[in-house]
């Protein structure tokens, strides 16, 4: 696996981690918004970048 490879699926499983909670058939209840205010505030270890948040629409989309 080459190294393109590998921070390819590391973005990638950050992702999926991200977005997992979330479903979509809850999307507008009070339980999604909570789930995704929870995320936004969150630090993560986000692969190839320095930045620890995620925007609330990088979420959304």
């Amino acid at each position: 696996m080459t190294k393109t490879d590998q921070h390819s699926e590391k973005v990638a499983l950050f992702r999926f981690t991200v977005i997992s909670s979330l479903l979509p058939e809850t999307a507008g209840t009070p339980e999604y918004r909570l789930e995704l205010r929870r995320l936004i505030e969150k630090s993560w270890e986000i692969p190839g970048t320095n930045r620890t948040r995620v925007a609330p629409q990088t979420i959304r989309d």
